[in-house]
This record gives structure tokens, sequence and C-alpha cells, in this order.
């Protein structure tokens, strides 16, 4: 039986030991453990392995790559490398990229791997910056909506005759909805968690404090951005972590 020799030149001995893990734990015969990346004996679990490696140990790279062509500061790029993440998961392309991995080795030995995904894959790489540039949108929008509903905010504050509420909850949940609710009963609900229109409903009913359950596992960062730009230290946070 032949082998399959994948490395990587980049990133080096870092992507290639995840590989070798991942031989390890699927019990693969592997052999050149280190620098030089896994020789790994032939087989449909070998392509598939190699496959797992590509769309889940080079992706958070490539990602991290990608997002230095966007115009943000290193402390930005960090922050939306998470939802970047989430935005490119694809579970269904474990199929299309084993097939194109076993066309690929019908006629080369050695496959590097950042190389094989950016020349052999591009639509793999359109999807990912497609998930950076989103991720950065989101940061970017976030930001916006913070600094315009803080005025907004503010403006609330100072208006005469406005009848707030001394408490009231903001839960977000994981399918894009949200609920309101304040002490005096009122209650607020949505089937989409747009963050122009929420944020302009919390800057109407402008609470004196506002407690805030984040159900969305991180989908809800540009909303949290801007309520607590908005309410400061008046917004108290409860998130369910990844």
């Amino acid at each position: 039986m032949g082998s399959y020799s994948v490395m990587s030149l980049e990133y080096g001995e870092a992507l290639n030991a995840a590989l070798a893990a991942r031989c390890e734990s699927e019990g693969l015969i592997w052999r050149d453990r280190g620098e030089w990346g896994a020789a790994i004996d032939e087989g449909e679990r070998a392509l598939a392995v190699i496959a797992e490696h590509i769309l889940n140990d080079l992706r958070p790279l490539e990602l991290k790559r990608l997002s230095a062509l966007l115009p943000l500061s290193e402390n930005e790029r960090m922050a939306i490398l998470p939802l970047a993440e989430r935005l490119s998961s694809d579970f269904e392309g474990m199929e299309s990229a084993s097939n194109a991995i076993s066309a690929y080795f019908a006629e080369n030995e050695l496959l590097v791997t950042e190389g094989f995904v950016r020349f052999r894959m591009p639509e793999l790489i359109e999807k990912w910056a497609a998930a950076v540039d989103r991720a950065g949108e989101e940061l970017i929008l976030g930001r916006s909506y913070s600094e315009l509903y803080r005025i907004l905010g503010l403006v609330a504050e100072v208006l005469p005759g406005t009848d707030r509420s001394a408490e009231a909850c903001l839960m977000l949940h994981e399918d894009g909805s949200f609920v309101i609710s304040d002490e005096n009963g009122c209650r607020i609900e949505s089937a989409s968690c747009e963050p122009k229109s929420l944020m302009a409903l919390l800057a109407a009913l402008a609470p004196e404090r506002l407690t805030v359950y984040d159900l969305t596992r991180g989908f809800a960062a540009p909303v949290l951005r801007a309520v607590r730009e908005m309410f400061g230290y008046r917004a108290r946070f409860f998130v369910i972590r990844v």
C-alpha cells in the first residue's frame, strides 16, 4: 500500500503536528512526524482525515491571514476571528474536499496544505474570505450603531416627561429572535434581531438599568457592543460561552 504525503511550508511544525495528532487519534499509520508533516497510508479514511485537517486545522490560520487584509487594528482583527470561524464552518464540505484531495493525489505525491487550498480549492478560500469580510462588517456596523444609539440614549435621558422603567431585560436567542421586558409589564417580542431596530427600541424605552441574556453563542456581538456603549455601567450581561 502507498501513502499520502502531507506537509505545511508556511505554517510549519504546529500545523504538521496537528495532522499527525489527527492520524494518531484515528488509528492511522503515519510516518515522519514533525516539521516534514506526515506520510499516511492510503485509504478513504486517510482522505477524510486530510480533509478534516484542512477544514478545521488550516482554516483558523488562513482566516487570520485573510483578516490582515482588512483595514482594522490588530485587536479588531483578533476580535472578529471567532465570528469568522463560526461563519466559515462547513460540515457539508467534507465530501467535496475529500474528492479534491483524492484527485490531486492521483497526479501528485506531496500535498502542501496551504498551497493546495489556495490554488486547487479557490471556492473554499472565497468562502473563508467572505466570512472574514462579514465578520469585519459586523464589527464596523456594531461600532457605528453603538455611537448612534449612544447619542439617542442621551437624548432619551433628557426628554421631559419620559416614563422610564427602572429595570428592563433583553433576552437574545440563538434563532435570531429577542424579547424585551420591563418591570411595568411591557413585553416586546421579535423573530429577528436586526441591530438597528432593536437598539431603537431600547433607546425609546430608556430603562435606568438593563440586564442582557445572550443565548446566541457569539452571534450577537455587535448588539452587545452597542448596548455596552449606550448603557455603560447601567447594563449587565450574562453570556453563554461556545
